[in-house]
């Protein structure tokens, strides 16, 4: 297999972290003894597996951004699971839940069934602590149109629920406090591992640009990678360009990354971040070592 010059540098920044992460475990392990060190993407996996086998839990609660793959790893830990995404009214979940009593079900993108009290007393029925081995699910809304004939069923299945973010509430809290709750921040390092893992044709050159470009406030997850691969298979001349401004909104990064790739010289740069900062040369290269360039 041949690589390119950027997948090399690429290969090379990765070593480069996991040699700084190994250091850090030795000194957590002469600290602790001895432990078990997972990234996050493989903390949520066992957490998933340990609901699907658990008689005594049945419900996981995942809050984390967006683009994190959250809802991809959990397909493929329950590729059967009955899935609920989006707006769904309280009666409409209600039927759904009596209908797949005995199923794995994963609420996805589930902040609006969050936001509503209904529905998360409809939820906490199902993962409230069982009385004679049974969970009991009623509907008590007397609502005129509601044409409901059963309205109390038995829970034997187990939930799965992602959500983005979850509301300051008691209904959510209690939720939270009854279920296995994990909230999935990785770090934009375990992102790109994990791209690797399960991708097919990594674009070593794009990660390399995203981990360089990105701003201190921006997370890597892998749609930003996805548009970012799909911008430079459209645009191969230009995709950096258009993609820098999504990836950083620091106005010194834009104008900085605007010199680099404006074709003048290394005086008329100075000259141009001088004019426009009102810095100092020795601020100029410092920044631009700063920020990798």
């Amino acid at each position: 297999m041949v690589f390119k010059k950027q997948q090399i540098r690429f290969v090379k920044i990765r070593m480069n972290k996991k040699k700084c992460k190994n250091k850090m475990k030795e000194k957590m392990k002469k600290k602790h003894g001895e432990m078990i060190f997972m990234n996050g993407y493989d903390t949520f996996r066992h957490y998933l597996e340990f609901i699907k086998n658990s008689e005594e839990f049945n419900s996981f609660v995942c809050i984390g951004r967006a683009g994190t793959g959250k809802t991809t790893l959990t397909e493929k830990v329950y590729p059967n699971a009955v899935k609920v995404s989006g707006h769904i009214a309280p009666l409409t979940l209600f039927e759904m839940l009596k209908q797949n009593a005995n199923d794995i079900i994963l609420i996805d993108d589930a902040n609006g069934v969050l936001q509503n009290k209904t529905s998360l007393e409809l939820l906490k029925s199902c993962i409230n602590p069982m009385k004679d081995n049974k969970r009991i699910v009623m509907w008590d809304s007397k609502k005129a149109g509601d044409s409901i004939k059963d309205r109390a069923f038995i829970f034997y299945g187990k939930l799965i629920i992602l959500a983005n973010h979850i509301s300051d509430n008691s209904d959510c809290e209690a939720i939270i406090s009854k279920s296995l709750t994990y909230y999935h921040e990785p770090t934009n390092s375990e992102v790109v591992e994990e791209i690797i893992k399960y991708g097919q044709g990594i674009d070593a050159e794009v990660l390399d640009f995203l981990d360089k470009n990105a701003g201190s406030n921006y997370s890597l997850d892998m749609r930003k990678y996805h548009k970012t691969t799909a911008l430079k298979k459209q645009f191969p001349e230009s995709w950096k360009d258009l993609t820098f401004p999504l990836v950083n909104s620091n106005d010194k990064d834009k104008l900085m990354y605007s010199l680099l790739n404006s074709g003048k010289s290394v005086a008329q740069q100075i000259e141009e971040f001088k004019n426009k900062t009102g810095k100092s040369r020795a601020t100029y290269f410092n920044q631009k070592k700063s920020r990798k360039y």
